[in-house]
C-alpha cells in the first residue's frame, strides 16, 4: 500500500520513481537534481503531508482495533 502512495506522489510531482526503504529516503525525495528551488519545496511539502496522513490513518486503525478489543 505505502509503495503505491510514493509511486503516485512521484508521478504527480513529476519526479523519477523512488524506492524508499526508510523514512529518511522519503524525506529526501525533494533532492532530485534538475528541479527548481520552488519545485523542490513543493515536493517536500507534498511528502510531509503524505507522511502525516499515512501516520494519521495508521493511528486511527490502531485505536479502532484497541477500542474494539477492550469492549469484548
Amino acid at each position: 500500500m505505502i509503495e503505491g502512495v510514493w509511486d503516485s506522489v512521484s508521478k504527480w510531482c513529476g519526479i523519477p520513481n523512488c524506492f524508499a526503504f526508510s523514512l529518511k529516503d522519503v524525506m529526501e525525495l525533494h533532492k532530485v537534481h534538475g528541479m527548481s528551488t520552488l519545485h523542490k519545496e513543493i515536493v517536500r511539502g507534498v511528502v510531509i503531508v503524505c507522511c502525516w496522513r499515512l501516520w494519521k490513518l495508521e493511528m486511527n486503525r490502531y485505536l479502532r482495533t484497541k477500542w474494539s478489543k477492550s469492549w469484548r
